[in-house]
Parts: structure tokens; sequence; C-alpha cells
């Protein structure tokens, strides 16, 4: 399982903290959840279960969290475009 996970709009986008193993990789993909979009790179374990999950994983990295934040254009529209693209998308 992941930290604070909670879907915004049922079925098609949630929200959770960041996964940190292949466990909960694969508890994301037992609830629905196909693509990620992510402002931090996984550890390898997590990228290597989403990849053999068939899970879609979008990197929108930050450098420097403190001095940075996602243009939100650019992530609006990598959020259009998992929805639209998968079943569920998690943002996190």
């Amino acid at each position: 399982m992941v930290t604070n996970f909670r879907y915004l709009e049922a079925g098609r986008l949630a929200l959770s903290g960041v996964p940190l193993s292949a466990e909960a990789a694969e508890w994301l993909h037992a609830q629905g959840i196909r693509s990620v979009i992510s402002l931090e790179m996984p550890p390898a374990e997590v990228r290597e279960a989403f990849k053999r999950l068939g899970m879609a994983w979008q990197d929108c990295c930050l450098s420097d969290f403190a001095a940075e934040a996602p243009d939100p254009d650019v992530l609006a529209g990598l959020i259009a475009r998992a929805i639209e693209e998968e079943p569920a998308a998690l943002v996190h």
C-alpha cells in the first residue's frame, strides 16, 4: 500500500505518496492504476515493477523542490493525457 491513497475522480484520477516498493506498485495496479505521474524518480525496484505490470510512468521530476515547481500547464497536460489513455492515473 502507499500512503494517503485516494481517488479524486473515482476510477480515473488518484493521489498518493510516492510508491517505494514493488509491493506498492502491485497494490496500485490492484486498485486499477495504470499510469503514474511523478515529481520525483522512484527507486529502481519500483520502476522495474511498473514496467513488469505494464504501467506507464510519466516523470515531471524536479531538480530542487525548494527552487522550482512544475509548470502548471505541463503538469495539467500530462494528467489530461494520462486519464484519456489509461483506465486510471495516479499523481504523487
